[in-house]
Formats: structure tokens, C-alpha cells, sequence
């Protein structure tokens, strides 16, 4: 039962008892049936003459919640309990006076709280459930037995008693006040009703934003191999825990592409979910819809929402007040839908452990930026209590000058930095050796493996990607493990021979890729004409995919002019840094946005060359009749013929891809059809 159990209540004085000679005392409160159980009825009319407010008030609530959940009557008997007692003490009440007035000052906040509490027998139980309850527990038991010692002897307390009592009432001031919390924190993380809201439901989502979101490309996120990353998970961990005043409210994971910033974001939201810490998290990605500036806030504000009933409820009156705040730019959305509602709604957080938010890859959002630099400034100002972000991005200069002058001047007041580029290389070394033994096995701890982990310098993604060279992830003739063996020696001593070469000009990563692409262009067989082709379908590729949007290869041979089996035996020969979607099968996707990056870099003359063609080739399609009735009409489209070749910027070509994809879709016509109408396109 609640509490510990019915308290034994005992029955009001008889005749038959022994005479005192002790001053007269009055009856106590808590009264008896016939059967040894409390009358609660009796009880709570004896009740309502006390002059201790907050006892009254909270003995009402509990009165009524009794009849969901019947073991609260205990309470009610533990809680009259006291006040029998402290009826008992005659003189000197100087100290214990000044812990029951400030016990019945939290008992009014309580009974407060408890009012807000929605009364069904679900949601007592569940308050039955919390800490501050089982600890509540042992101290009404502690007040059971001085009770039960005084009212059988009918005499007033003795100096030890008082103090005993004194003491419990201390401690039951210090549960009370962790209870009321608790209590609150129920109520407001009870946001069932107010996610009904259509506002609320209409706010636009990046569907990829949470860290166990299903992908839709077959690839799913996942976190630190076991045993990996330990000091610094538990370095973040012991700060997303600490909810104290004092502990930075923002902990920034800066480091180079591939060093592994995203699987400790996703480890970290993994073991905060694990142990019971409520954590919202976004994880952007250049392929994917969380890379769309304008979801980013909407999102966000969604999941916060689902935590906190008080911050709903003001978005909720702020999307009222203005609807289109959803399609607004995202430094508006924030201050409107994020900012503002948190502020009018802090003061029901009062006391609340801080909610923790987990950012990862800032810098693959195209907002990312302008997030970055709102989130800190309003840290820094503190306008955001009761937030905690935990936010990954690589080296930025917008956003890094932010977080660094505020280490200078403030140290970790406001910042907690993890610069992964600082790490002790031989440890690292050895978690991504723990890593290349997970992708490899039975290569496991060979020194030509522990060879390869010291060449990556500090990558995991070097590392990742050598293991797929070594065991590509299609459907391929299996390799001898003396084959692989040789393939993995020859990848350490070629690596290691290039960076003696290039010294520190081209980073590890650049000359891997560099590498791949070299052995996927075959230079020695094929001509130039045919490895031109693969160059502008792989740069048509990468061009039309720097979004939620990805290819499949029949539009990535229609948009190139490349013929569709050179595509799929180049995406075939790029399988370490490219792959086929399992779910939706035939969309080529890319591991990792450093590939997407060094292509486009390092190729920005066939990028120049092929961003007019690929616009092109989309106005065609989309305008080819019968075209959709608007299309004439487009604002975008217009902007777009009004431009010179050389303006035309990569976003131009994805939104183009997009529309060309969607008209494509939803014709009656296969692939062949537009192959034919675009046959006449010069290259």
C-alpha cells in the first residue's frame, strides 16, 4: 500500500484506560472503525478544525484522490500522525515549531501540485512508483511508532522524543520538496492532451531527425563499437547528468569529417535513453530531409513539445497567434516558436532536471550556421534555462570564433569543448583497431590490422572504408583471408608511401578517395572519352543529391547523357564510398559526405560544365507537353531561364533534379520515352 501500508490509527481515550498525571491533552484526530481500520470520514471531520493550512490543504487533495486509489488513505492517517504529535508537546516547541511551519508551507505547494495531478488510479499508481515516495515511506513508519509509544502511554513527548520528531519532520521537509518535483515533472511531462492540438500535429517534420529513425536508404545509424570512445562518453554523460547551476549548458564536439563525431552522438542519446534521461535529439544529413533549413526549429519545438506541457501550450498560443511562423525564416522560427515560449513558460520548470538536446553534423544542415550561432547567443545571455545541448559540427568559421571566445573569457561557464583533434592518437589508434576487428574478423589484433589503424590517422571513416574495399557490402565472390590479408597490407604500405609523398598537404581521406576513384576509372584500359563519362555521371550524381533528393540510376544516365550500364558499372566500382538502397532499390547514396565534398572539389571544372546541362535537361522534362498545368507559371522557373550558366548554384540543380524526378514519376511514360525526348541534347 502507499506510503508503507495502513499506519496503526488509534482509538480516542477510554475510561478503562490507566489515569496520568500528566496534563489534560486533547483527543487526537485520526479516528478508528469498529474494525481496527481508519475512519477516514471521522478522520478528515476531526481534521478540519487544525490551524496548519497546508496539512489541511493537502490532506483535502488527498481525501479526494483516496477515492481512485484507495491505499491513499494511509497517507491521510500518516500525515494526521504528526500533527497528533506534535499536539503531545507541551513546551519548548521553539525548534520543532520552525520545522512544522515550514513543513506546512511545502504541504501547500504540494497539495498544489497534486491538485494539477490528473486523479485516475494510473496515475497514482504511477506516483506511487516515484523515489521521493519509497523514501516518504520509511519516514511515516518512523512516525508510526512514536505515535503508537504516546498514545498508548497518553502522556506528552519527552525532550529525545521531540527531537526525534523534530528530525523526521526535517527529513520529511527535504522528500516533500523532491517529492513536489517529482510530482510536477509528471504533470508536465503529461502532454497526451495538448499533442491533440492540430497545431501542434501540422508542424512540419524532418522525418530523419531522431537517432533510431528508420532510414530509408538501408543504411541505418549506429553508435560506438563496444568498448570504444569510453573516456569521452563518460566525460559527456557525467555532463548531460549534472543538473546543477553551475554545469556549462552546452558541451560542443568539434572535429574533422570521419574522426567518428556522429556514433558518439548516437551512442550518447542511446545510453541517456537507457538510463531513464529524456533526451531530444536531431541528427543532420546532407542526403537526407534533416539537412532542410526550414525543419530544423519545427522539429525540435515537436519533440520538446512532447516533454514539456507548459512550453506546448505557448506554442500552441504563438502558432495561433501567427500559423505561417512554420515557413518563416529560421532565425524567426526560433526566436517565435523556441525561444519565446520557453521563457513564458520557465517558471512552471522551476527546480526540473534540464531537458537534454543532442545536435550532431550542425555543419550538413543548411541552417546549420545560423542555429549554431542562435542557440549559443542565447546561452550566453541565458534565455534558455533548463536546456542542455549536446552539439557536434565540424571546424566552422562562423560558429567556432563563437565558442572559443567564450572559453577565453568564461572557461566552461557556458561551453564545454571536446576538440576531437586533440585526442591521444595511440588511443584512438587502438578503438579503431577494436572497430577494423568488428568489420574484419579473422584479422582480428594482426599487426598488418594494427598497422592499418595507425595509418588512419585518427579516421574511422578511413578505416570503414577500408573495410568495405576489403569486403564490399554487394553481393560479390568472397575473398580468401589470405587474399584480404595481401589486399590490406597493400592499402597500409601504399597509404603510408603517399603520405611521405604529399606530406601534409592532402589529408589521409583525400588520398584514399583519391585512390578509389583512380582504381574505379580503370586509367589504364579505359579511353579518355569513356572515363569523361564517368565524370560527369558520378559530378551529375553528387550534384542532384546534396539533399533530402537522391538519384536512381536511370535519372542519373537521362540527366548526364551517360548511358545507363557505364552508371551502374560505375556505381558497381565505387561501392566503398557508394551504395544501392536496399529499401528503395536503385537510389545511389553515398556513405559520407567527405566523398561528396572531395568529388565536387576536386572536380569543379565538370561541376561548372555540368550545372547547365543538368538545368537544362529538367526544363525539358518538366516542360515537355502535356507539362502540369502551372509549371509555366513557376516563379522558380523563371528565375532560373533568367540566369547565366555560370550563376547557376547547386541548390538550382537539386530543386531542378527534384522537379524533373517528380514529373517523370507521375507520367505514364517509362524511362525509354524521356531517354528519346532528351536524345537531341548536345554535350
Amino acid at each position: 500500500m502507499l506510503f508503507g501500508g495502513c499506519f496503526s490509527l488509534f482509538r480516542r481515550p477510554g475510561t478503562d484506560m490507566v489515569e496520568s498525571d500528566e496534563p489534560a491533552l486533547n483527543p487526537p484526530i485520526t479516528v478508528e472503525n469498529g474494525k481496527g481500520e481508519l475512519d477516514l470520514e471521522a478522520t478528515m471531520r476531526n481534521a478540519a478544525s487544525i490551524t496548519w493550512s497546508g496539512f489541511k490543504a493537502v490532506l483535502n487533495v488527498l481525501h479526494s484522490m483516496a477515492g481512485a486509489f484507495p491505499p491513499l488513505d494511509a497517507t491521510v492517517g500518516g500525515l494526521v500522525a504528526i500533527i497528533d504529535l506534535y499536539d503531545r508537546t507541551q513546551d519548548n516547541r521553539d525548534g520543532l515549531k520552525e520545522a512544522m511551519e515550514r513543513l506546512d508551507r511545502l504541504l501547500g505547494i504540494l497539495a498544489g501540485r497534486l491538485d494539477n495531478f490528473h486523479v485516475d488510479k494510473a496515475s497514482a499508481e504511477r506516483l506511487v512508483g516515484r523515489p521521493a515516495v519509497k523514501t516518504l515511506q520509511t519516514l511515516l513508519v518512523d512516525v508510526q511508532g512514536l505515535q503508537r509509544r504516546h498514545f498508548l502511554r497518553r502522556a506528552v513527548m519527552s525532550a529525545e522524543d521531540k527531537s526525534s520528531l523534530q528530525g523526521i519532520c526535517s527529513s520529511i521537509e527535504q522528500t516533500v520538496q523532491e517529492l513536489q518535483l517529482e510530482i510536477g515533472l509528471i504533470v508536465e511531462m503529461d502532454t497526451k492532451e495538448i499533442l491533440q492540438e492540430t497545431y501542434l500535429r501540422d508542424l512540419p517534420l524532418a522525418k530523419a531527425a531522431v537517432y533510431t529513425a528508420a532510414l530509408t536508404d538501408g543504411v541505418s545509424r549506429r553508435g560506438c563499437t563496444p568498448g570504444t570512445r569510453t573516456e569521452i562518453l563518460d566525460t559527456i554523460l557525467t555532463w548531460a547528468k549534472d543538473s546543477s547551476a553551475s554545469n556549462a549548458p552546452v558541451f560542443w564536439i568539434s572535429g574533422l569529417a570521419g574522426q567518428g563525431k556522429s556514433t558518439i552522438a548516437y551512442t550518447v542519446c542511446e545510453r541517456l535513453k537507457r538510463d531513464g534521461v529524456p533526451v531530444i535529439s536531431y541528427f543532420c544529413s546532407d542526403q537526407l530531409d534533416t539537412s532542410q533549413e526550414m525543419l530544423v526549429v519545427p522539429t525540435l519545438v515537436y519533440h520538446l513539445a512532447r516533454l514539456s506541457a507548459s512550453f506546448a501550450r505557448e506554442v500552441v498560443h504563438a502558432l495561433k497567434r501567427d500559423s505561417s511562423l512554420v515557413t518563416q525564416k529560421l532565425d524567426l522560427q526560433f526566436n517565435e516558436l523556441l525561444l519565446k515560449p520557453w521563457l513564458k513558460s520557465a517558471s512552471e520548470r522551476d527546480g526540473f532536471p534540464p531537458f537534454i538536446i543532442v545536435i550532431d553534423a550542425l555543419d550538413e544542415n543548411k541552417g546549420g550556421e545560423i542555429l549554431g550561432s542562435l542557440v549559443l547567443g542565447s546561452v550566453f545571455e541565458m534565455k534558455l534555462p533548463g536546456l542542455r545541448f549536446c552539439m557536434t559540427c565540424r571546424p566552422n568559421r562562423i560558429l567556432d570564433p563563437l565558442w572559443k571566445s567564450s572559453s577565453q573569457v568564461h572557461g566552461d561557464r557556458f561551453v564545454r569543448v571536446l576538440d576531437l583533434n586533440r585526442e591521444d592518437q595511440a588511443a584512438v589508434a587502438y578503438d579503431i583497431l577494436k572497430c577494423l576487428n568488428e568489420a574484419l574478423p579473422g584479422h582480428e589484433n594482426t599487426d598488418y590490422l594494427e598497422a592499418l589503424a595507425r595509418t588512419a590517422n585518427g579516421l574511422f571513416i578511413f578505416a570503414t572504408t577500408i573495410a568495405r574495399l576489403v569486403r564490399p557490402r554487394a553481393a560479390l565472390p568472397s575473398k580468401g583471408k589470405s587474399e584480404e590479408k595481401i589486399q590490406i597490407i597493400q592499402f597500409t604500405q601504399d597509404h603510408r608511401a603517399a603520405t611521405l609523398s604529399a606530406g601534409m598537404e592532402e589529408s589521409v581521406l583525400d588520398r584514399l578517395y583519391a585512390d578509389i576513384i583512380r582504381r574505379a576509372f580503370d586509367e589504364d584500359h579505359f579511353t579518355l572519352e569513356a572515363k569523361e563519362k564517368r565524370k560527369r555521371a558520378l559530378v551529375t550524381h553528387l550534384l542532384c543529391s546534396r539533399g533530402s533528393f537522391t538519384l536512381e540510376i536511370p535519372l542519373i544516365s537521362i540527366l548526364s547523357g551517360v548511358e545507363e550500364e557505364v552508371v551502374s558499372l560505375l556505381v558497381k566500382n565505387l561501392q566503398a564510398v557508394l551504395y544501392l538502397s536496399e529499401v528503395s532499390f536503385g537510389f545511389v547514396l553515398c556513405y559520407h559526405l567527405s566523398f561528396v565534398e572531395y568529388v565536387l572539389e576536386r572536380e569543379s571544372g565538370t561541376a561548372d560544365l555540368m550545372r547547365p546541362v543538368i538545368i537544362e535537361r529538367c526544363t525539358k522534362i518538366c516542360f515537355y507537353p502535356p507539362a502540369y498545368h502551372s509549371i509555366s507559371e513557376s516563379i522558380q522557373w523563371k528565375i532560373l531561364s533568367s540566369f547565366e550558366a555560370s550563376l547557376f548554384r547547386d541548390r538550382d540543380v537539386e530543386w531542378a533534379a527534384t522537379e524533373a524526378y517528380c514529373r517523370i514519376v507521375t507520367s505514364c511514360e517509362g524511362w525509354e520515352f524521356w531517354e528519346q525526348v532528351l536524345s537531341d541534347s548536345d554535350f
